[in-house]
């Protein structure tokens, strides 16, 4: 049972508002530390991998606790990409990040569904979200609005689908 449990958590990537980072291990620590708990393999090759896609090379030997939100948010989201997992559960994955940080992060997002995994984002970002979207579910109130298939939409027009549909109610 608890083989299965292991196995069923190594397929989900998770990202939450607490970022499940140890302040006082340095950016890379964390990443091996995670990598060792998910059995990724060539572990030193993808850590320096996702540093370098997070920006995160030149501070990767610094402690977490040093860190401004935005660099956590980083390192965080490395952690979350480390393993390859199927699915992804991201929870305001754009906090703290500048544009072009979010820019990089919502190309990542695209890349993953593209390769196969499932994505289920929560973002009040809709300007970032919806071009790496399929499919936008609007809640209101905690219930769900409405349901928009984003599919066959230019990727540069999803936000404004989005924003019309909000607008018109539809």
């Amino acid at each position: 049972m608890k083989e299965r449990a292991g196995a069923t958590l190594r397929r989900i990537g998770f990202l939450s508002h607490s970022l499940a980072l140890y302040p006082d291990l340095t950016a890379r620590e964390n990443l091996r530390f995670f990598a060792a708990l998910y059995g990724v393999k060539e572990r030193a090759k993808r850590i320096e991998k996702l540093l370098g896609e997070v920006n995160l090379l030149r501070w990767a030997d610094e402690t977490v606790r040093s860190f401004s939100r935005g660099m956590k948010q980083r390192l965080a989201l490395a952690r979350v990409f480390l393993h390859e997992p199927e699915l992804l559960l991201l929870d305001e994955p754009f906090t703290g990040l500048d544009h072009d940080s979010a820019g990089a992060l919502a190309a990542r997002i695209r890349r993953a569904g593209d390769d196969g995994s499932t994505v289920l984002l929560a973002s009040h970002r809709i300007d970032i979200a919806a071009p790496v979207a399929d499919r936008a579910l609007l809640l209101d109130r905690g219930r769900l609005a409405r349901g928009i298939d984003l599919t066959g939409i230019d990727s540069h027009s999803r936000a404004a689908a989005v924003l019309d549909s909000l607008e018109s109610g539809s």
